[in-house]
């Protein structure tokens, strides 16, 4: 590794507005990133290549360079490391995909240490289902080592997170703004275990926000890290549709979780699963993808009374009150039957005096 070239790929990388598209379009036309890094605003211009915003940006980051330079030695120094395409640690899932960046930074574990990963996304605005469901696929992934992708937003990603780190397994959170920057904030104590414990990865400059358009280049990174891609709940329009298409170009498996098709969340996963995504109706069929199995993990045997619970709940979560009077059992009796059920992790008890099933996957 030549950490002077390395440098000026940092420098490179630093230039906002400028993309993996440009960035090839420039490398081609100078020849080398050492002779591009020496090419005048003149030259840059004559290229055609940059509108005058990005060439703007450009000349500002050229004006930077030492500063940047010492920017790169103190990112070293906080446990904040580069990877050009050239460096040999370059994760080479993304150097297959198209459009790889020319530059990613990371916190925690170098992302090529990582054997089998499996995204695990969805909805930010999820149901307590989607969340549940996304959480007990990745815990299991997680127990079997299998390492979780997703992108650290509210709701799924966040589940899939904690699942894969509370089964003891390591998982990558990949960032829309730079990886000194946690967001949301409110995932603050996800950020630092993921820095801890995990990985987070982005192609975006230190500081850079997490501005709108980044999250679409996100999102082909959280693809192109895993070896399949696994929806847990969605919209018909969304950003996990981006990905999922991303993720269709790289040559990457889709996985759906199926829901009723009256529920919104579930529209865009049934839609998905219509066209051709594969269906998840338990966790085995991950599983058996990555050639793994689940052992001592079967689902509990009911009593006749939990049984008949369960029936009553099959079609959906129940007020206490309801299901006293669709199950036929007295109220203390069904109280006590029900906490026992809790602690088995049969059934979720809900806000407001609600039951619902505990989803099995």
């Amino acid at each position: 590794m030549n950490r002077y070239r390395e440098k000026l790929w940092y420098l490179l990388n630093s230039t906002p507005l400028i993309g993996p598209v440009s960035t090839a379009r420039l490398l081609e036309y100078a020849g080398d990133i050492e002779e591009l890094t020496e090419l005048s605003p003149d030259d840059i211009r004559r290229s055609g290549i940059l509108d005058d915003r990005m060439l703007a940006s450009w000349m500002s980051t050229m004006a930077r360079r030492q500063e940047l330079f010492d920017e790169y030695d103190e990112c070293e120094g906080r446990g904040i490391h580069f990877l050009s395409m050239e460096h040999e640690d370059y994760p080479q899932r993304l150097r297959n995909i198209p459009q790889p960046p020319y530059g990613i930074s990371y916190i925690g574990r170098n992302p090529s240490a990582y054997e089998g990963c499996a995204a695990v996304i969805g909805a930010r605005g999820c149901t307590d289902y989607g969340r549940e469901i996304a959480y007990r696929i990745a815990q299991e992934l997680g127990k079997q080592g299998i390492c979780v992708v997703s992108g650290m937003a509210a709701g799924i990603d966040t589940a899939s997170h904690w699942g894969c780190l509370d089964a003891g397994c390591a998982s990558i959170a990949v960032l829309g703004g730079g990886v000194d920057d946690c967001y949301p904030a409110g995932n603050r104590r996800l950020y630092d275990k993921l820095c801890r414990e995990g990985t987070v990865i982005s192609e975006q400059p230190m500081g850079m926000p997490p501005l709108p358009n980044n999250f679409r280049q996100r999102n082909r990174l959280i693809s192109g890290l895993a070896d399949c891609v696994i929806v847990a709940e969605a919209r018909k329009k969304s950003g996990t549709q981006i990905t999922v298409t991303y993720a269709l170009d790289q040559g990457r498996d889709v996985f759906c979780v199926p829901g009723r098709i009256t529920d919104v969340l579930s529209s865009g996963c049934n839609d998905m699963i219509a066209q051709g995504a594969q269906i998840v109706c338990s966790v085995e069929t991950i599983l058996d993808y990555f050639g793994v199995g689940r052992e001592n993990d079967k689902a509990p045997v009911l009593t006749q009374k939990e049984q008949r619970v369960a029936e009553c709940l099959d079609c959906g979560p129940l007020h206490i009150d309801a299901l006293c009077a669709v199950s036929g059992m007295m109220i203390d009796e069904l109280m006590e039957l029900l906490t026992i059920m809790e602690i088995r992790k049969i059934v979720v008890r809900q806000p407001g005096g609600y039951y619902r099933m505990a989803a099995r996957i």
